[in-house]
């Protein structure tokens, strides 16, 4: 049986928290910064090139990214996705929830509405 307390992946609103760019092509480069450490940030970054990694992301996960305002449900991107792409997206909801771990993982996004469980 289910636990109430579960959160239903449909239901999450998922807002961005990194910077991001928006090329030339139409698609999204989300800027990651190499260092999040004080003292890499402080002495190594500014001697780099290039203290930010660029994610390129393809026409997919581009219009998802920007769907990410923190007012969208992840049911009503998927939504979007098919109107928008068609069957290529299919299985599109699967497609989401693997692709709304990664973002959520390397802390790209946070959950607006997100309650975490609690132990029992």
């Amino acid at each position: 049986m289910k636990n109430q307390k579960e959160q239903n992946l449909l239901e999450l609103i998922p807002e961005r928290i990194r910077p991001f760019e928006k090329e030339e092509d139409g698609h999204v480069s989300i800027i990651q910064p190499k260092f999040t450490n004080k003292f890499f940030i402080k002495y190594l970054a500014p001697r780099l090139k290039n203290a930010y990694f660029r994610i390129h992301l393809d026409e997919f996960g581009s219009k998802v990214w920007e769907l990410c305002d923190g007012q969208n449900t992840i049911e009503y991107i998927g939504e979007q996705l098919h109107q928008t792409f068609g069957d290529k997206v299919e299985p599109v909801y699967e497609r989401l929830a693997a692709f709304f771990q990664y973002l959520y993982r390397l802390k790209f996004i946070h959950y607006t509405n997100y309650v975490p469980k609690s132990g029992s």
